[in-house]
């Protein structure tokens, strides 16, 4: 898909942002470089891939260490690490 800069605005970018710069702009027709200024020039310091990537592992963490919590008691089921 090939665009030219006025038709990448912040929503059709924000629907990237779950991949990695280098993956997300071939696809949007434009090299790495091009795609960091667009950013930068929409307000963005950075791409948000990592961002986002580490917030998604927070959140499964998260809903991990929920599932082992008793819903009686409120109490943290502990797996022996050994």
């Amino acid at each position: 898909m090939h665009v030219t800069k006025s038709e990448l605005t912040f929503d059709v970018l924000a629907n990237h942002f779950h991949e990695p710069i280098s993956t997300a702009a071939p696809k949007l027709g434009v090299c790495p470089t091009v795609l960091k200024n667009l950013c930068r020039e929409l307000g963005l310091s950075r791409w948000p891939f990592r961002q986002i990537q580490s917030l998604t592992n927070m959140i499964n963490k998260l809903e991990k260490l929920s599932a082992n919590v008793d819903a009686t008691s409120r109490q943290v089921k502990i797996n022996p690490l050994i």
